[in-house]
This record gives structure tokens, C-alpha cells and sequence, in this order.
């Protein structure tokens, strides 16, 4: 009879996990740290500090993931929306994952935002990236004023941007 009890201390604790991974994090703002250059498919290499000016989307992802495969759809709209309504935000999804890949997935998924590879992961370092899908908001000054752990709707996505203007 033991079987009961240790099944409903696993769902609790795996209950409890995902939580913690689904909060949003709005500490007090810091400064961006430039980081290391990532290189976005169109081959141009990018930094954080060359956003600074803009609101910025940070979304850091990877093609085997599958809270990441689930996101992109909802990334995608929110990206397609922010244009439609000429925002000034800025978007950059950055895969920790192999350059081939990437590619199809964009091919096949129809992205339109930028993305750029970090196949080595020294920018998801930098930002201390623990788990995927991870998206910070910087304000326009380049500021962190958000930071999702997880992967998130539409709405969330929204909202959060709607604080940085």
C-alpha cells in the first residue's frame, strides 16, 4: 500500500517543478550584457547591445525541444502582430541547436523572425540559460525587464512586451 502514497509525492513534486519552470521572473532591471556575437542564418553576426534603442525579445530555443516546437507557432504570431502594428520591438530567437537543423526547422515552420545560432552555447551561457525555452524582455535602454523559464501563449508573450513600451 506504500505504492499510493510515493505515485502522489511524485505528482507533487513534478507538479511542483512545473511551476517553478512556468514563473516569470521581473527582478529589479539590469543592464544587458553584450555577449559574445551570435550569427543569424542570413549570415550577418548580431550582439545583444546592437538592439540597444529598441525593446528586445530574447528567446532562447532549440529544435529537439518540444515546449520550444510548441512555442515558435505562438513567437511567430506575436511577431507577426508587433509588425502589422509597426512596434518599435525588436526579435531575436536564438537556437542552441545544429546549424542543419535549425535551418530545416525554419524552412519547414515558416519563421519569419530572426534567428541566429549559438551551437556552442556561449550566449545561452552568458545569460545563464539553465532550461528551453528561455525569453528575456529588454526595454529600450537594454535593460532586462522580463524573463519567461518555460514556454509560454500568446498572451503572455503580449503582455509582456506591452510593460516595455
Amino acid at each position: 500500500m506504500r505504492r499510493p502514497w510515493i505515485l502522489g509525492l511524485l505528482a507533487l513534486a513534478v507538479i511542483g517543478l512545473a511551476y517553478t519552470a512556468a514563473q516569470v521572473s521581473c527582478a529589479a532591471p539590469q543592464k544587458a550584457q553584450p555577449g559574445p556575437a551570435v550569427k543569424l542564418l542570413t549570415g550577418k553576426s548580431v550582439t545583444v547591445a546592437d538592439f540597444k534603442g529598441h525593446p528586445l525579445v530574447l528567446n532562447f530555443w532549440a529544435t529537439w525541444c518540444p515546449p520550444c516546437r510548441m512555442e515558435v507557432p505562438q513567437l511567430q504570431k506575436v511577431y507577426d502582430d508587433n509588425r502589422a502594428k509597426k512596434t518599435t520591438v525588436q526579435f531575436l530567437a536564438v537556437a542552441l541547436d545544429h546549424p542543419d537543423a535549425v535551418k530545416k526547422f525554419v524552412r519547414d515552420q515558416k519563421i519569419t523572425f530572426p534567428v541566429a545560432l549559438d551551437e556552442h552555447g556561449a550566449l545561452g551561457d552568458k545569460y545563464r540559460v539553465d532550461g528551453i525555452p528561455t525569453t528575456y524582455f529588454f526595454d529600450s535602454k537594454g535593460a532586462v525587464a522580463g524573463k519567461f523559464v518555460g514556454a509560454r501563449a500568446y498572451s503572455d508573450f503580449q503582455a509582456a512586451i506591452k510593460r516595455l513600451k
